[in-house]
């Protein structure tokens, strides 16, 4: 298992994409963690089982790239005229 540092606005399918190169290990990880509703953002370290596509992790690192695709200020999908009418 492999300890990773959650950065700011980093999802948790960031984190599971950045350090395990897939997003299938998303449950995986997020069994690891003891994750099921808790918001990651209230982590600091994340724990990956293993690394799947090590292609795509290396190029995270080669590149020094670090997805984060979390928006403070988004209101989700159903802001800005959607109709939820049908909840």
């Amino acid at each position: 298992m492999i300890k990773k540092s959650v950065l700011p606005k980093q999802s948790i399918l960031d984190v599971t994409l950045q350090h395990s190169g897939t997003i299938e290990q998303l449950f995986d990880v997020m069994k690891a963690n003891g994750l099921f509703e808790l918001p990651i953002e209230t982590m600091a370290v994340f724990y990956i089982p293993s690394v799947v596509q090590k292609d795509i992790v290396d190029y995270y690192i080669k590149e020094n790239k670090q997805p984060a695709s979390i928006d403070n200020n988004d209101e989700g999908a159903f802001s800005n005229g959607f109709s939820n009418g049908f909840l």
